[in-house]
């Protein structure tokens, strides 16, 4: 029986991104740091939120990612890291609640009756 871990992969990848957007933060020390933190934390949130609220989850995706991708407009890494991070966070509360494979949790549910 073979698991289906994309639906995770997803979330790694968002995850990591936002602590791109944390590591940016800290090494910018200024104004823009308070952004940067600020929308890593929120795209942290939108991750925790996913299964509940897919449109809250979203919301909160976009509301971390855009102002740091549109105050540094100018350089070239941030946009980037901001569209790759909506993408995948995208992705990520698009799979939200999908199982891996619905056998498996049919076998999770049978009793099992070979225990000693």
């Amino acid at each position: 029986m073979k698991a289906n871990v994309q639906p995770f992969w997803w979330v790694g990848l968002t995850v990591i991104l936002a602590l791109f957007y944390a590591a940016t933060g800290v090494m910018t020390g200024r104004s823009i740091a308070i952004v940067a933190i600020l929308g890593a934390v929120l795209i942290g949130s939108a991750l925790a939120l996913r299964m509940r609220s897919k449109l809250a989850a979203s919301a909160l995706l976009v509301l971390g990612a855009l102002p740091l991708g549109i105050l540094t407009w100018w350089s070239l890494v941030t946009p980037i890291l901001a569209t790759l991070t909506i993408i995948c966070g995208v992705l990520a509360i698009r799979t939200a609640g999908k199982t891996s494979d619905p056998r498996l949790h049919d076998f999770a549910r049978r009793p099992n009756y070979n225990k000693t």
